[in-house]
């Protein structure tokens, strides 16, 4: 008998699996139990029976493969576990699954919008920027319990919720971890904005925050919704927490596509497995932010063990190289575009061009051609410099031209536009 504990989560979709097996079935417990221990072949026929419908009802392999492995370790419970497995086969209904499509950034974004409170749109956001499931924001049985406002480890709460970081970070405590052991990860500027917008919401409400708060409370109205923890504080239960996005998920799906909360995991996952391709996390770093199981190495001598400060700044460091590809608002591009502008504008502003015509030329009111000539008519005026007459001899092999002395240790040199050369600016 296997004397493994097993999670309370895991045990609870066990029994609903037994209990869908026996209801298929027709048989009661102790009637299954007599045929497992007692008459070999006709178990068999019945477990081969049961898949065959199944199938045909149109149920995926895997799903109909979770029973049986469910119905399996019951019987191993008991001692009258057979060493056979049924063969389960892909069939039709396996191909192009629709819940495997993942979301793209523009469809998680119409989820964002189409959810009907302050308090899922941010868990829209985390679960798509930073790949924690949506169970870590709280636990399905057991103890209630879920990430705290302090798992945000930039948040601070005074005077108003703000973080005080730009790439905020989220700490995922080992008991909330599939893998059972406690990881960082990152959320994007969209994540964080409806993060902070939420808290205010609740402080508004009249709710005192500290952090112990539950990252993810329930509504005022609590009821069956909420679990307290041993603390006292009340946590949304996790089935009706992925109701609501759920819910915005099905307003927005394309045809043929059904998606489930998961889909946002899927879609970090994406992501980031993107930015390894690019070079710019390591697939440990992909793997650590995605809360996976570390291999041994990587566990014992990196990021498996308690984390330094600055190992967490490196990690900061690490995702924001991915927030490109995990931003759902264009930021990372619009911040390209402002800095270029302030390049070109530094440009213009150097040989002389008004600052009306550089704000034409930002706005796009001014034309290339128009720009070539404004730029063309300051291609003849020479620039002159002041410089140390030690380094003349290279000036004048790159170009310049010497105009003068001053002193005993300076030289005026001129660059002639349109010279061949490096210019210097």
């Amino acid at each position: 008998m296997d004397k493994r504990p097993v999670p309370p989560g895991t045990a609870t979709t066990q029994l609903d699996h037994v209990r869908i097996f026996l209801d298929r079935t027709g048989l009661d417990v102790d009637g299954f139990v007599r045929v497992a221990k007692g008459d070999v072949r006709k178990l068999k026929n019945v477990v081969l029976d049961f898949v065959r419908e199944e199938q045909g009802r149109g149920l995926k392999a895997k799903y109909v493969g979770n029973i049986w492995w469910s119905v399996r370790s019951f019987l191993r419970s008991v001692g009258a576990a057979p060493d056979w497995n049924p063969p389960v086969e892909e069939k039709e209904a396996d191909e192009d699954s629709a819940s495997r499509v993942v979301p793209s950034p523009e469809q998680v974004r119409q989820i964002a919008n189409a959810v009907k409170s302050a308090r899922d749109r941010m868990v829209v956001h985390i679960l798509a920027s930073s790949g924690i499931r949506i169970g870590t924001f709280a636990v399905q049985s057991g103890e209630a319990d879920g990430l705290r406002l302090k798992s945000l480890i930039d948040l601070n709460l005074e005077p108003e919720p703000h973080f005080e970081k730009k790439v905020p970070m989220l700490r995922v405590p080992a008991f909330l971890s599939k893998g059972k052991a406690g990881y960082y990860t990152g959320i994007t500027a969209d994540a964080a904005e409806a993060t902070i917008a939420y808290l205010k919401e609740r402080r508004r409400r009249g709710e005192k925050l500290t952090s112990e708060s539950p990252l993810v409370a329930p509504d005022a109205r609590g009821g069956r919704e909420s679990r307290r923890s041993k603390d006292g504080h009340a946590f949304l239960i996790r089935k009706s927490l992925g109701s609501r996005v759920q819910a915005a998920m099905d307003a927005v799906a394309p045809k043929g596509i059904r998606w489930t909360p998961h889909a946002l995991r899927a879609f970090a996952s994406t992501q980031f497995e993107a930015c390894e391709a690019r070079g710019l996390i390591s697939r440990t770093r992909r793997e650590y932010f995605m809360g996976h199981a570390l291999g041994s190495v990587d566990s014992l001598y990196n990021l498996g063990r308690p984390l330094a400060p600055e190992k967490i700044e490196d990690l900061r460091a690490s995702y924001a190289k991915c927030l490109p590809m995990l931003s759902l608002s264009g930021r990372p591009n619009e911040d390209r575009a402002t800095a270029l502008e302030g390049v070109v504008a530094a440009i213009l502003k150097r040989d002389g061009v008004a600052e009306a015509k550089i704000a034409g030329v930002l706005e796009g009111r001014v034309t290339g051609d128009e720009l070539e000539r404004i730029l063309g008519s300051r291609k003849a005026q020479p620039v002159e410099r002041v410089v140390p007459t030690s380094g003349v001899s290279a000036l004048l092999l790159q170009g310049w031209e010497f105009v003068s002395t001053v002193g005993s240790d300076q030289a005026v040199v001129r660059w002639a536009r349109g010279v061949p050369g490096t210019d210097p600016f």
